[in-house]
């Protein structure tokens, strides 16, 4: 996408009074289209500021920690509520910058899905932290990760003291 598309949707989010979903997960049929650590910056310089968009799926794109912490600076001047980041490979680094994006001060996020993003229990303590810290997460996905040892047993407390996650998906 050029310029002109970057301005296209910028220009269709300044308009608050509707709620807007990008969709930018990459599909099988178009394995050669992907937004990737070089296309995030650009992406997320159109999605700045916006108030209107607040689902965004980006899963299946390539990104990894360089891309999660260019989305950690963008993300928050946005008013996103539902981020699919699944099925792109994170790994424990893109993790912990996530986690850093979700403990900032009145950023709320909803719903997350970081299935399949090819980390494991050192990873998801950084998650674990949010989560202790009572974060405005209602609805998070870990699924198909490499989460061994005593990842259960820490969510589980987590579980206990979070008053807001309603929903902890951890299969495979």
């Amino acid at each position: 996408m050029g310029l002109r598309g970057w301005n296209s949707i910028k220009n269709i989010l300044k308009y608050g009074e509707f709620e807007f979903s990008i969709d930018f997960s990459a599909h099988k049929s178009f394995d050669r289209i992907r937004l990737s650590d070089q296309g995030v910056k650009e992406f997320m310089y159109g999605i700045e500021n916006s108030t209107s968009l607040v689902h965004l799926n980006i899963k299946e794109n390539n990104i990894t920690a360089i891309g999660m912490d260019v989305i950690r600076n963008y993300l928050p001047k946005t008013q996103i509520k539902v981020l699919n980041i699944s099925h792109n490979p994170l790994g424990n680094e893109g993790i912990k910058i996530l986690a850093k994006l979700l403990m900032m001060y009145k950023f709320e996020l909803f719903e997350l899905d970081i299935s399949s993003c090819q980390f494991n229990q050192v990873g998801a303590m950084s998650i674990y932290s949010c989560l202790n810290a009572n974060i405005p997460l209602k609805i998070l996905h870990m699924n198909e990760n490499k989460l061994r040892g005593p990842t259960i047993k820490y969510f589980t407390e987590a579980m206990w003291k979070n008053t807001r996650l309603k929903k902890l998906s951890m299969t495979s």
